[in-house]
């Protein structure tokens, strides 16, 4: 009985950690889209980052409920395997695509964590929490970038 619950636990464990992890990309399933005959990119990893909020003002007081998605847009994202000659090759390219989604993971998460966490002004939340979704944004896109 105790090594079951142990398990369970250990299992339960792993599936949360597992849940605050980058996707792991793979060629077959995250790359389904039709590629750019004219790019000059051998793949192109799609990445998707929607919020939503919900705000309550009473007086002076202001509540917000956020909600995030994140993650990889399969039928936007292509690739030209057939432009590369080695499996090594391949492979180098898709550690390449993986580095982009880590990136991205970090950005949805500073987002999902910072924006619950500001105080906003009643008088200008809508602002302030574009401001500072387009700060973290732009942080992570000059990394992609580098």
């Amino acid at each position: 009985m105790r090594l079951s619950i142990l398990a369970l636990i250990l299992f339960l464990s792993v599936n949360a950690f597992a849940q605050d992890a980058p996707t792991q990309v793979n060629w077959e399933q995250h790359y389904k889209g039709k590629p750019d005959a004219n790019a000059y990119y051998k793949a192109i990893t799609y990445l998707d980052f929607q919020y939503g909020y919900r705000a309550e003002i009473q007086g002076n007081k202001l509540k917000l409920s956020f909600n995030f998605e994140s993650g990889i847009n399969p039928l936007k994202s292509w690739h030209k395997l057939d432009e590369i000659p080695t499996k090594a090759q391949k492979d180098q390219l898709l550690l390449h695509e993986q580095q982009h989604v880590n990136i991205h993971f970090l950005m949805a998460k500073e987002i999902s964590t910072t924006l619950p966490n500001a105080k906003y002004r009643v008088s200008h939340y809508k602002k302030e929490i574009k401001k500072l979704t387009d700060s973290i944004k732009q942080k992570y896109q000059n990394i992609q970038e580098q």
